[in-house]
């Protein structure tokens, strides 16, 4: 009778391949190498997040966070919860007061803190601010109980839309090109921070077809 050997984990306690990819190579013979395993992994934690988890949506101001986010959960039965708002009641002022009041060093642990919370829940769509997703404590609460999808919206069509905005108050510094200097400097955080990308330059209807597109199970 072959006796097969089990497989013993490393000294970490982890073990050496998870049961999916063991059960293959046992009885199908099937081999992995560390790229397929970890490949394998990453894609089973997303359609598990992407199923369970919450949908966080990220992007640029003007990206039309809000307006999906709310278009989306009244889509799919979800509570919707725009982090700013959030704070804004939680603090008693709004986003403009508490920069203006105590800086944005303060609004960012107020921000990581209300993070914190909402990544322990379930069921919801969450409109993050512009700036939460930069930071990797922020994006690691949140990708691990949820998928986060970037509103991936053009400078131009950002410019068009934030056109006269005054309550946003990183729009006043900088200079005459501060939304540029600050689209620019954010893109590539955004990219590395989310899990799928939907294109933002069109109605929100559009937009959230997209979304739900890449919600859809693989």
């Amino acid at each position: 009778m072959r006796v097969r050997r089990r497989l013993q984990p490393r000294r970490d306690g982890s073990p050496r391949r998870g049961q999916a990819a063991a059960a293959e190579e046992i009885w199908l013979g099937a081999r992995f190498s560390d790229g397929d395993f970890a490949r394998l992994c990453a894609e089973t934690s997303l359609e598990l997040r992407k199923s369970f988890g919450n949908v966080v949506l990220c992007g640029f101001m003007g990206s039309g966070k809000t307006t999906c986010g709310r278009l989306l959960a009244e889509a799919t039965g979800r509570r919707f919860v725009d982090l700013d708002d959030f704070i804004e009641r939680r603090e008693g002022m709004t986003v403009a007061e508490i920069f203006a009041q105590k800086g944005e060093p303060a609004f960012r642990e107020l921000e990581t803190r209300a993070v914190r919370e909402l990544s322990l829940a379930a069921g919801l769509v969450i409109a993050a601010g512009g700036g939460t997703l930069l930071q990797k404590e922020n994006a690691d609460a949140l990708r691990a109980n949820g998928v986060i999808v970037l509103l991936d919206v053009s400078l131009e069509t950002a410019r068009g839309r934030l056109k006269g905005d005054s309550s946003r108050p990183l729009l006043h510094r900088g200079g005459a090109d501060a939304i540029g200097g600050l689209y620019r400097a954010r893109a590539g955080l955004y990219r590395s921070a989310a899990d799928l990308t939907a294109d933002a330059d069109g109605t929100p209807e559009e937009t959230i077809r997209a979304v739900r597109e890449l919600l859809a199970p693989a």
